[in-house]
């Protein structure tokens, strides 16, 4: 599915979930994406609802959020 086929609400819930694991690991958007292997605006965007994380962020993500 394309990123612009993802509906609005599906990209909310991922972005506030990002978000919440983010802050439990205590992690700056600059070290989740040095994690993941990502850009940090890329994060913030995600983070925002405004791009979809579906085309890139399932694997490095599962490798680095809990």
């Amino acid at each position: 599915m394309s990123p612009e086929k993802i509906p609005t609400r599906i990209r909310t819930v991922l972005a506030q979930k990002m978000r919440f694991l983010r802050f439990t690991c205590g992690w700056s958007q600059e070290v989740l994406a040095e994690l993941a292997g990502l850009h940090r605006t890329y994060i913030s965007q995600i983070e925002r609802g405004q791009v979809s994380a579906a085309p890139v962020l399932p694997a490095p993500a599962a490798l680095v959020l809990p």
